[in-house]
């Protein structure tokens, strides 16, 4: 009896035994699919495959905003998002919207801490959200290394690199229509349109055109249809005093570019004031010709009107982006001083 007491004692020693070492392999082996599984994730999407990429998602455009945390009105922020994210999601077209804010006013905003664990409401499938942050240190030029950190990454996902999405740099404090963004995925490379500025005494910024049959030395990389542009009519054409006026007179919200147009090139933050996209423009429209052979290193040194060539433009006359949204919020411009033609006329053209 004992024996048999002793035996059943052992065997039951035995099952348990068993069974701890059953559930100890059991735990190893969940907790090490699910770190080939974090592993996995991550390097996908460090490299090339990112969550888009799984879902087989067509990407028309990559949205960059850089925005930041308003100390004195925290709500600005949560408000001017929300109508942006409103208006993106209203254009059903596959994008990326890169939201970038600086290290020190991370997770201050309880919006972009949602947006960083990729929470969009259920009418928004069509709109992927990135959320990035970036150490920025004081410059003259808001936003620059905001920018710069979106467009470094963009450039990191193949899958984004295959699609060349048109990128556009969409600041939280504009207002947008839909159709601005579905009308920009009809560029081939570089293109500009009319920003409205219901502050400023012109209360616009327009391209100016001609038609391709009217002037053969003006030559741009779109279709033979196209317009060409030839200049600009803006509020501000640069330091005209000083001789040193703008090539490109538009507003971050005025031009968009294709992917593969960027070549590695950046906002620089030390270029002098009112003139970084300009700048920019000037470097990207640059390689764009060099590429296309349509200009070589020493052809038009002296004169840079000849970056025009590479522009286009599906718009010069409507205008669907206004600069300065929050001052229309706030009162201290007028509703009624908000355009949406660009008025006929060579009215405040730049020389």
């Amino acid at each position: 009896m004992t024996k048999n007491v002793v035996v059943a004692s052992n065997n039951g020693w035995r099952l348990v035994a068993f069974s701890l070492i059953a559930y100890w392999i059991s735990l190893v082996l969940i907790l090490k699919t699910r770190r080939d599984a974090v592993v996995s994730f991550s390097s996908s999407s460090l490299s090339s495959s990112s969550s888009v990429e799984a879902r087989g998602r067509e990407i028309r455009l990559a949205v960059v905003t850089p925005t930041y945390h308003r100390e004195k009105n925290r709500n600005i922020q949560t408000i001017q998002l929300l109508a942006l994210q409103n208006t993106l999601c209203s254009t059903c077209l596959g994008m990326i919207w890169i939201l970038v804010e600086s290290e020190s006013d991370w997770r201050k905003s309880s919006l972009v801490e949602r947006y960083e664990r990729e929470e969009r409401p259920a009418y928004c499938e069509r709109v992927l959200v990135k959320a990035l942050r970036v150490k920025v240190e004081r410059s003259k030029h808001r936003g620059v290394a905001q920018r710069n950190k979106a467009l470094d990454w963009l450039e990191q996902q193949i899958s984004y690199v295959e699609q060349d999405p048109v990128v556009l740099f969409v600041d939280d404090d504009n207002a947008y229509a839909a159709e601005h963004f579905v009308r920009a995925t009809k560029i081939g490379k570089v293109g500009v349109w009319p920003v409205g500025f219901p502050s400023t005494k012109s209360k616009f910024e327009a391209p100016v055109v001609k038609a391709q049959h009217q002037s053969d030395t003006l030559r741009s990389s779109s279709s033979s249809s196209s317009p060409k542009v030839v200049g600009f009519r803006s509020f501000w054409c640069g330091d005209l005093k000083n001789f040193k006026p703008r090539v490109f007179n538009v507003d971050m919200s005025g031009f968009g570019v294709r992917l593969h147009a960027l070549e590695k090139v950046r906002f620089d933050e030390n270029v002098r004031s009112g003139y970084l996209e300009d700048a920019f423009l000037q470097a990207i429209t640059r390689n764009v010709l060099r590429r296309d052979n349509k200009t070589s290193e020493n052809e038009n040194e002296g004169n840079p009107l000849h970056l025009l060539n590479a522009l286009e433009t599906t718009n010069v006359h409507d205008i669907f982006v206004w600069h300065l949204y929050h001052t229309i919020l706030s009162g201290a411009t007028p509703a009624a001083l908000v355009v949406s033609k660009v008025p006929e006329g060579d009215s405040f053209l730049c020389p």
